[in-house]
């Protein structure tokens, strides 16, 4: 059952290029063609590059799009209650840090944490954003990919964004 389950997470895409990528870097025929600056095969890399460049804007154009969907049909037409979308906002906002920073004292008591990770005001504050931000972009397009509520996804992003500066800045003062 165990073996089932951890087979059926290759079967996405994005696993199986990783997979392929962890194998092919390992070959070192396959790094010297694609990795150095004179490498034939660079373009590949350089095209990886630009692509991924251009996924952030992508992500929001379809957040953008759904949130103006869910506008023009109504926020409860789109699948989510606003139960749900408080609900699901504030487990990411508020619940979600307080568990993260929880377990960071509990390794930091631990002595399982270097001093210079420990000591540094910059790091700490990075921790708190990265456990504190909303949701990825990427919800919505996974959503959209897979055919599911795109429009509940961008509500819950819409309310998670619009409440994340107070979250964030009471968490930091």
């Amino acid at each position: 059952d165990l073996i089932l389950s951890i087979a059926s997470c290759f079967q996405s895409p994005p696993t199986q290029s990783i997979a392929v990528a962890v194998i092919a870097s390992r070959i070192p025929f396959v790094v010297s063609v694609s990795v150095p600056a004179n490498a034939p095969l660079r373009v590949v890399l350089d095209a990886q590059g630009i692509l991924g460049l251009t996924s952030l804007p992508v992500a929001s154009l379809i957040v953008g799009g759904n949130l103006f969907f869910a506008q023009q049909h109504g926020f409860s037409q789109s699948g989510a209650s606003y139960g749900l979308v408080v609900t699901v906002a504030m487990s990411r906002l508020v619940l979600v840090p307080m568990l993260a920073l929880g377990a960071f004292a509990a390794l930091q008591s631990a002595d399982l944490v270097p001093d210079s990770v420990s000591d540094d005001p910059i790091k700490k504050l990075v921790q708190l954003l990265v456990f504190t931000m909303p949701t990825a972009n990427n919800l919505v397009t996974m959503c959209e990919l897979a055919g599911h509520s795109q429009s509940a996804a961008s509500a819950m992003l819409l309310i998670q964004y619009a409440i994340a500066p107070l979250i964030i800045t009471t968490s930091a003062a």
